[in-house]
């Protein structure tokens, strides 16, 4: 008869043998195995997977692609960035160093003059920008505060790729990412781009609202996360007026996630930070009363609000309203499909983002709309329906889970995000470029003879006194740039070509100054025949040879509203030509327009004697 071994209890494995392999399981396990194994079968792995080396290159594709709208976004900075003061840069950055530098001796009264109001903002952050860059340079440089202004979008996409797409591969992530780009380095909001004060103001704003709010979705995981969203909304107040909005919407997105100690700390600060906004703040006179334009004319109130929300879709007149309706729809919707699905914290950064945008929006309109629906064109407020269109286009290529129509939404997102930034370059580059000339010819005619003052702001009178004030003073300098650095090279001419047609309307008036023939802010235009694709050239005839000049283009609104045509927007032009490059003698003055196969010639009035 066997005995039993000794040792351990019947069915107990010994104390050092192996645990039981998974695959020593029963049939019935195996069986439920299967379709797992079925799905990774060499099928269809071949079909979803790729290999390193083409997955490092797909990568390598994708970040150049990204990287390609910054790259010509910059571009366009770079070359266009001039150190002349424009409109608020007067007050807001020349008047406000000599008051602080020289009408400032204490420390108190310094640090109320940098949390002085301007406007309705405290722009903290944009003077401290000033005074470093006085402190720096011993001068304050507009140029430098453009280029400091716009390297903000580097933060503000960099922030929208950590907040997106968390949970794909980076091939995924970056192929669903690549509209974003397009989108926010565009040209909508092209006075951004070339406006010291501004750029810094509207820009940065985004930048640390959007901080503030990826620092609460992380504050969870660490409380420097949360500390770091409290340090960047109180940034985000003082840097424009709106960024008090950070911690309004902080407060249902602490509540959401249950942080109800952070929640209280949160609207503490909020509350503190909000009162020391307000204390002592006084409305501006100029403004319309907030609440006039929505109970008098609710109906210019709304369309203003959806006019500003859609502008981003100007391509047609009726466009933006209808857009800006759509898109506040998806919100809507977006809202309330996550709510019942319980999924409103799964991307706290740009949900947050996407409700401070339209609260700023509305504030905008309660402030601005009674200033006309025009206005809400302004290409100042062009960064809110930008961040609007982005933040949107992540959340619902987030929200849609079909395999199928979320590379479908995005390939649309493409499409649509290319579209609207070639269209944004063809509509306000030459405006960038048309401000960017004006400036240049400005300061050229001002190195030229001190007595020729042109500067950019509706009051001329306060701006030339705060001009000279900075020059005085050495807070600023004009830039060294000539009327020898606009002048355009002689080219023969043909002089059996002049003769006059009778389809050019022109005004111009060219005067000498100190070696040079200028002529500043002409127009001309061939009649019934857009200008913008007219090519414009000043001719010197005379017997001992005749010479062609090329112009700079300048867009001129004046004759748009005289001849009551868009067509003619671009009809100004300027041209300086060096007296040197014009043989002694008596000159006669063409202006030869050339557009497509037809050629146009109409005689100046008078003679130049060199």
């Amino acid at each position: 008869m066997k005995t039993k071994p000794k040792g351990r209890p019947h069915g107990q494995p010994e104390k050092n043998s192996p645990k039981p392999r998974v695959e020593e399981s029963t049939p019935n396990q195996q069986s439920i195995r299967k379709p797992v194994q079925s799905e990774t079968s060499p099928k269809v792995t071949r079909s979803i997977q790729l290999s390193p080396a083409v997955r490092y290159v797909l990568i390598g594709l994708l970040t150049l692609l990204i990287l390609g709208p910054a790259f010509w976004y910059y571009r366009v900075v770079f070359g266009n960035a001039v150190n002349v003061p424009f409109e608020d840069d007067f007050d807001s950055a020349l008047l406000f160093a000599s008051n602080y530098l020289y009408k400032t001796p204490t420390f108190v009264g310094k640090v109320q003059r940098i949390f002085s109001q301007h406007n309705e903002h405290r722009i903290v952050l944009d003077r401290l920008a000033f005074l470093t860059d006085y402190s720096l340079t011993g001068h304050i440089n507009f140029r430098h505060l453009i280029i400091f202004g716009n390297l903000s979008l580097l933060v503000v996409v960099g922030l929208l790729y950590l907040s997106s797409f968390r949970s794909l591969t980076t091939l995924q992530k970056l192929a669903y990412f690549l509209p974003v780009p397009f989108l926010l380095f565009q040209m909508h909001f092209w006075e951004l781009t070339v406006w010291g004060m501004a750029s810094i103001q509207n820009l940065y704003i985004v930048a640390f609202a959007l901080l503030s709010f990826y620092a609460l979705g992380r504050g969870q995981q660490q409380a420097s996360w949360f500390w770091t969203a409290i340090v960047s909304a109180i940034i985000a107040t003082f840097t424009s007026g709106n960024g008090i909005f950070v911690f309004i919407i902080g407060i249902p997105v602490l509540f959401l996630q249950k942080a109800y100690r952070s929640l209280g700390i949160w609207t503490v600060v909020g509350v503190a930070t909000a009162a020391l906004y307000f204390w002592g703040y006084a409305k501006p006179g100029h403004h319309p009363p907030i609440f006039e334009t929505l109970t008098k004319n609710p109906g210019q109130f709304f369309d203003y609000f959806f006019t500003l929300t859609g502008s981003d879709f100007a391509t047609q007149p009726t466009w933006p309203v209808r857009a800006g309706k759509w898109m506040l729809a998806l919100f809507v919707g977006l809202l309330i499909w996550k709510s019942t699905k319980r999924q409103l914290t799964t991307n706290v950064a740009i949900l947050a983002l996407l409700s401070f945008m339209y609260l700023t929006s509305l504030s905008v309109t309660m402030a601005r709309s009674g200033f006309g629906i025009q206005q809400a064109l302004s290409p100042r407020y062009g960064i809110l329906p930008v961040m609007l269109l982005i933040s949107l286009y992540i959340l619902t290529l987030e929200t849609i889970k079909h395999r199928i129509g979320q590379p479908i939404f995005a390939l649309f997102g493409l499409l649509l995000a290319v579209y609207l930034c070639q269209y944004s370059y063809q509509q306000n580059l030459p405006k960038v470029e048309d401000r960017t000339a004006l400036l240049k010819y400005g300061s050229a005619l001002y190195n030229d003879n001190k007595a020729n003052l042109i500067l950019y702001r509706d009051d001329k009178g306060e701006a030339k006194g705060i001009f000279q004030d900075a020059l005085k003073k050495d807070i600023y300098q004009v830039p060294s740039i000539t009327l020898a650095d606009l002048s355009s090279p002689p080219k023969s001419f043909d002089a059996s070509q002049l003769v006059a047609t009778n389809d050019v309307t022109a005004q111009a008036q060219p005067f000498l100054t100190n070696g040079f023939l200028v002529m500043y802010q002409a127009w001309a235009i061939m009649n019934g025949i857009p200008s913008e694709n007219t090519i414009i050239e000043v001719v010197a005839q005379s017997p001992q040879g005749s010479y062609a000049f090329s112009t700079s283009r300048h867009i001129r609104y004046d004759i748009v509203n005289q001849f009551q045509s868009m067509q003619y927007m671009h009809a100004g032009f300027s041209c300086v030509i060096k007296k040197a490059d014009l043989k002694p003698g008596q000159y006669k003055l063409w202006l030869h327009l050339t557009n497509k196969n037809t050629q146009s010639y109409f005689l100046l009035p008078g003679v130049l004697d060199l």
